[in-house]
């Protein structure tokens, strides 16, 4: 599964939050399990690629926040 199917298919399932730590927290445990399964899954990537992925999606949950509170 590549980055973005991950983002899309959290952004689909995404409620409207009254607080903007609230929707954090479930960001971080939604992603924090696919980051997970998709490493593991891909165990032949480096270390150094699977931070980059967990960079990528975390910067991606930063910009979907803002864009939930304008």
């Amino acid at each position: 599964m590549s980055f973005k199917k991950i983002v899309n298919f959290f952004k689909c399932g995404q409620k409207k939050i009254n607080t903007f730590d609230e929707s954090i927290y479930r960001w971080n445990y939604s992603i924090s399990s696919a980051i997970h399964k998709e490493v593991f899954k891909n165990s032949l990537s480096t270390t150094e690629e699977n931070e980059q992925f967990k960079i990528e999606i975390e910067h991606e949950i930063l910009k979907q926040n803002k864009n939930n509170y304008k």
